[in-house]
C-alpha cells in the first residue's frame, strides 16, 4: 500500500515542478525527472539533500507501479516530508 502512496507524491511533485516551469514560462521536455526539472527553475538553490530526494521521488514514477515495490513506511514518510519541501519551495519561488 506505501507503493501507491509514494507514487502519488512523485506525481504531486513532479506536477507541482511542471507548474512551476510554465508559469515561468520555461520549456522543459516530456519527462519523470524531477531532479533534471528542478534544475530548470532559476534561481532554484535546492539544498543538496532536496535534490537527491528529488532522485528517491522520482524512482517510484516506475518502481511502484511497474516493479510492485512497496517502500518501508519510513521511507513514505520521508517522501511526504521531501514532497511538502520542494512543493513549497515552488510556490515560492
Amino acid at each position: 500500500m506505501t507503493g501507491i502512496i509514494c507514487y502519488h507524491l512523485q506525481q504531486y511533485v513532479e506536477k507541482s515542478v511542471k507548474a512551476k516551469l510554465c508559469d515561468l514560462n520555461i520549456p522543459f521536455r516530456k519527462t519523470h525527472d524531477i531532479r533534471q526539472l528542478l534544475r530548470l527553475i532559476p534561481g532554484g538553490d535546492f539544498p543538496d539533500d532536496l535534490i537527491d530526494g528529488a532522485e528517491a521521488l522520482t524512482s517510484y514514477c516506475v518502481s511502484t507501479r511497474y516493479d510492485s515495490y512497496d517502500p518501508p513506511k519510513e521511507e513514505m514518510i520521508g517522501a511526504f516530508g521531501v514532497a511538502e519541501r520542494i512543493a513549497s519551495m515552488c510556490d515560492f519561488l
